[in-house]
């Protein structure tokens, strides 16, 4: 969990650069990220995301999704 969207970019270079070493393929169709600010009380603007070549499917909090694996990331304040 982080409190910045740039926070967020950086775990997920953190995860390619693992992935890449490891020779691991991450699944960009089951990728999902989310993110809301419960002050402003509006979803933040995840768009600059950035996972290796690809960009992780956004998702609202009131959104159903499937969970299916071992890393997740949220950002909330």
């Amino acid at each position: 969990m982080t409190t910045y969207v740039h926070n967020m970019n950086v775990l997920l270079a953190c995860i390619n650069s693992y992935c890449q070493w490891a020779g691991v393929k991450i699944n960009m169709g089951k990728t999902e990220e989310t993110g809301y600010d419960y002050k402003r009380q509006c979803p933040f603007d995840l768009s600059i995301l950035q996972l290796g070549n690809g960009k992780p499917k956004i998702v609202m909090l009131w959104d159903p999704v499937k969970y299916s694996g071992s890393v997740s990331q949220s950002l909330v304040i």
